[in-house]
């Protein structure tokens, strides 16, 4: 179903002022294909990315903790039946060093990167809270929010 040239900007317009997109909506909007409709969806992005955040640049910083897996997902080099890769574990204090670094180039977001590591997706023995205390302390070394992955 394709979008009336009216009816595509009455729909950004209403999105540009907060309306949220229904199902059908979204499907038209991921099926424009002319040239014209497109530039009219990516000016409508950018200005709603302008609004909420400005020129501004965000960056992630990415501390990849753990290669162990508790998952055998096939696309994953890091699945648990695949033996080549080496596996590790950082200790806490240095993925805090990386913390700190990553915090100092002007990272925004701290991302731990992990598999589903046993040692932190096992809800026995406080495993959970071994990975709470390590946000908290990334949190209180860098002043960054963070993302756990």
């Amino acid at each position: 179903m394709t979008l009336s040239t009216r009816h595509l900007k009455n729909l950004l317009s209403d999105i540009q002022h907060g309306r949220r997109l229904c199902t059908a909506d979204t499907v038209q909007l991921l099926s424009l294909a002319r040239e014209d409709e497109l530039e009219m969806l990516f000016e409508t992005a950018r200005n709603i990315r302008k609004a909420n955040f400005g020129s501004k640049i965000f960056t992630y910083g990415f501390a990849y903790t753990s290669t162990f897996c508790r998952n055998d997902c096939t696309f994953c080099y890091f699945r648990r039946s695949n033996k080549r890769p080496q596996r590790y574990r950082k200790r806490t204090r240095d993925v805090l060093d990386i913390a700190k670094y990553l915090s100092r180039e002007g990272v925004n977001l701290m991302d731990l990167t992990m598999g589903e590591d046993p040692r932190f997706h096992d809800s026995k023995n406080g495993a959970w809270d071994a990975l709470v205390k390590l946000v908290k302390d990334i949190r209180t070394v860098t002043n960054l929010p963070v993302m756990v992955s």
